[in-house]
């Protein structure tokens, strides 16, 4: 408690699926980010927009992870830019760093800690 009481929370906004009445989830995502931006005032450090990158290939993504692990952040959330909100679907790609390989490319990047909750013997091929 006492390493955050000083902290300030600040509210990052990543999509609008209401504006002025309308329903706008049937939109792209990339029309959905414009009306925020069109029609919100940032606050720094208090309601900011999320960043937003667009990827064209694998080695702007590997240095995209690459500054997200650096910075010490849990890690991002790949979308379609032409993608519509669909409630209760996911069309979206979350990409951590516990989900990479280490650097010799096997295992995970990164370690974890787990309860095994229970198991079973099987005889089967699966």
């Amino acid at each position: 408690k006492t390493a955050f009481k000083d902290a300030s929370v600040c509210l990052f906004v990543f999509d609008c699926l209401q504006f002025n009445d309308e329903n706008v989830m049937q939109k792209p995502l990339i029309e959905r980010r414009k009306i925020l931006e069109e029609n919100m005032q940032p606050i720094k450090n208090h309601i900011m927009f999320s960043e937003l990158k667009e990827i064209d290939s694998r080695k702007t993504l590997h240095g995209i992870v690459n500054s997200v692990i650096d910075q010490g952040l849990e890690g991002i959330v790949i979308k379609s830019k032409d993608g519509i909100y669909e409630p209760g679907k996911r069309h979206w790609l979350k990409l951590k760093k516990d989900y990479l390989k280490n650097a010799k490319g096997e295992g995970m990047a990164d370690s974890a800690d787990l309860v095994v909750l229970g198991g079973y013997y099987g005889t089967g091929r699966k």
